[in-house]
């Protein structure tokens, strides 16, 4: 009988010892568990304390100008708050860090936020390409920077990199060097350097450059004034086919002898050609002064300089000559050699009389004896005559795409 017992007592037994088991085990898992729970909060503070310390460094390293601190730290904004990463980009970028530079380029172009946030990226790009030292992303900066488009106008540095372009005779920046020093009231005003820009652009046979080297012999700007000068470079713009020019160059010729006479006769006719109407009725004056035997000659010769002047570029002296050689003229002619002098001295020092050179004071010896007291003298200009684009310089700042086209200029073989 009690071996029965024991029997039906022992599994009992057994049964309570691994029910017991049991539950210390899970008491005891989910002690460890607990407890492993706990480290990792611990151990999630202390890399959050030493991130935070991290970056709490990185910020001050940052502000106090290293570079690659900014960098991290714009890279860690960059998803985050675009405001945040442009700023730290824009710290390291005015330190000429290029990787911040580019990077403004960039995002400046996701921030709809920012108004001027397209002229930025634009002026950050325009930095970028100036690097490179082309003239025409020199020019381009230069602007940017006059402008104060996309950045704080520093028109000190903008006109710094025109400079630079200037040298490698890109034509934008020849012409825009030469309104930049001849604007009056300003502190930038300088004739001497306006009218040496002016040459530079003429000596490219270009035809504004040509003309306001003309005018600056008209008024003395940056010059001595002298008409026979005056004279010579209409002459060079008409060859381009220059209606005002024509014009003008044709008033210089009125009043003098019957050849001067035709001469004016025949600029006048181009000039009514293309389109000038003030030059009918110059033509008109200038036609009895010829003489009624000689006026069929003349038209002749209007003709053929109106078929020349139709087959552009004319080279440069290609109608001068012809004149000169018709009606025995004689003049300034100068030399490429004497316009590449004029361009260097022009930049030396504000002109003087005592400073005009020994060819110089040859050329107006012989112009003074050309002309005596029994003859009759030609009808001098004055700046009335020109138009305002000229006797009033504009800075009209061209736009960016302006800017990028390429330039094509024939230099004068004089």
């Amino acid at each position: 009988m009690s071996h029965l017992i024991w029997l039906f007592i022992i599994p009992i037994i057994i049964l309570g010892w691994l029910i017991s088991r049991y539950f210390v085990t899970q008491k005891t898992q989910q002690t460890e568990k607990q407890q492993q729970v706990a480290k990792d909060i611990k151990y999630k503070q202390v890399l959050e304390k030493a991130k935070q310390a991290e970056h709490e460094e990185k910020i001050y390293k940052a502000s106090t100008g290293h570079i690659p601190s900014q960098l991290s730290l714009a890279k860690e904004y960059e998803n985050t708050n675009l405001k945040e990463a442009i700023a730290w980009y824009e710290k390291a970028a005015d330190q000429g860090n290029e990787i911040a530079q580019y990077a403004l380029a960039r995002l400046y172009r996701r921030d709809s936020t920012d108004k001027q946030a397209l002229l930025k990226a634009n002026y950050w790009q325009a930095l970028i390409e100036a690097k490179q030292n082309t003239p025409e992303a020199l020019f381009h900066f230069g602007l940017l920077l006059i402008q104060g488009k996309g950045v704080e106008a520093n028109s000190e540095l903008g006109v710094e990199n025109i400079l630079q372009a200037a040298e490698f005779d890109h034509l934008p920046a020849l012409l825009f060097l030469s309104e930049w020093y001849a604007v009056e009231d300003t502190d930038h005003y300088l004739p001497y350097k306006a009218f040496h820009w002016r040459v530079r652009a003429a000596k490219l046979n270009d035809v504004e450059g040509i003309m306001k080297t003309a005018f600056s012999y008209q008024t003395g700007l940056g010059v001595i004034a002298d008409p026979q000068k005056v004279k010579y470079w209409l002459e060079r713009a008409a060859e381009h086919n220059h209606p005002e020019a024509q014009y003008l160059v044709g008033k210089m010729h009125l009043g003098a002898t019957a050849n001067d006479a035709a001469v004016a006769y025949i600029w006048f006719s181009m000039a009514y050609a293309s389109g000038y109407q003030k030059a009918r009725q110059a033509r008109d004056q200038a036609a009895p002064l010829i003489g009624i035997e000689s006026i069929l000659n003349v038209q002749n010769i209007a003709k053929e300089v109106y078929k020349a002047l139709k087959q552009q570029p004319v080279q440069p002296h290609t109608i001068i000559a012809l004149l000169d050689n018709i009606y025995a003229r004689q003049g300034y002619r100068p030399t490429l050699a004497d316009i590449e002098l004029l361009c260097e001295a022009s930049i030396l020092t504000p002109p003087t009389e005592s400073l005009l050179s020994e060819s110089e004071v040859t050329d107006v010896e012989e112009t003074e004896q050309l002309v005596t007291d029994d003859e009759p003298t030609s009808e001098p200009l004055n700046a009335n005559d020109w138009g305002t684009q000229w006797s009033s310089p504009s800075l009209a700042i061209p736009s960016s795409s302006q800017t990028t086209k390429e330039t094509e200029t024939k230099t004068a073989q004089p």
